[in-house]
């Protein structure tokens, strides 16, 4: 569904923008002094005797961003009103202007009056760092614990079809004859593509040792091993022993 304009709040960069690198530095800069960001910008001429009707910008876009008028050109003043305020802007004069109520312009003067109109908003949050941060350091712990989960239920699982291997000796042929090479393939079953390395193995090892001595149930080992702190310390708990 398409949009009206008054309701984008996305800008970007007109073919224009190149010829006006200063304008555009200067509307940067500001913009990082009210830690914002600059969003649609245009000079606006208004000729001798012109006059804009009394209106208000309605839609998203004006409810998120600021108005600011820069006099560019205007050797007698430039008369603008907004609400019950009435006031004259004279060159190179920097006003915020409140948009949202009702507001005219009129050029009394004898030439030409040139501003240049920029509204700033929200800076978006691809460039709002502190809430990037956040966002992906919330991301990062809950994948790390997702990671962590995964990690201790290979080991869970490889305990469990070693357990049930040895229980059923012809389904792990001739594998099962070495109770540790059989412990091995276990744990390369439960990793299936998953890459693993030794701690893996040494962690059920140890957790194999817990269930056979009936300190833990096989279905207790996943959240035995986070409980510990992850496979590498259930590892070290094998040395130990």
């Amino acid at each position: 569904m398409s949009r009206r304009r008054r309701d984008v709040l996305e800008t970007h960069d007109t073919s224009y923008a190149a010829h006006f690198p200063s304008a555009l530095s200067f509307m940067h800069g500001f913009a990082n002094q009210q830690q914002s960001a600059l969003y649609r910008a245009k000079f606006i001429r208004l000729p001798i005797h012109g006059n804009v009707k009394p209106h208000i910008d309605r839609g998203g876009y004006y409810g998120k961003t600021e108005r600011y008028h820069l006099v560019v050109s205007s050797p007698e003043g430039s008369e603008l009103c907004s609400g019950s305020e009435r006031v004259r802007m004279f060159e190179d004069e920097l006003w915020w202007f409140n948009n949202k109520a009702v507001h005219s312009a009129t050029n009394g003067g004898r030439a030409p009056r040139i501003h240049l109109v920029f509204d700033l908003g929200p800076m978006p949050e691809s460039l709002n760092t502190p809430a990037l941060a956040a966002r992906f350091e919330a991301d990062l712990s809950e994948i790390q614990r997702h990671a962590e989960r995964r990690e201790a239920m290979i080991v869970q699982d490889a305990v469990t079809l070693y357990l049930s291997g040895r229980e059923s000796p012809e389904l792990w042929h001739e594998t099962v004859k070495n109770e540790a090479g059989a412990l091995v393939g276990a744990v390369n079953l439960a990793a299936g593509r998953l890459g693993v390395n030794k701690a893996f193995v040494r962690a059920a090892i140890s957790a194999l040792e817990f269930v056979e001595q009936h300190a833990l149930e096989r279905h207790e080992v996943a959240q035995f091993v986070l409980d510990s702190g992850g496979v590498a310390v259930v590892a070290k708990l094998w040395r130990a022993q």
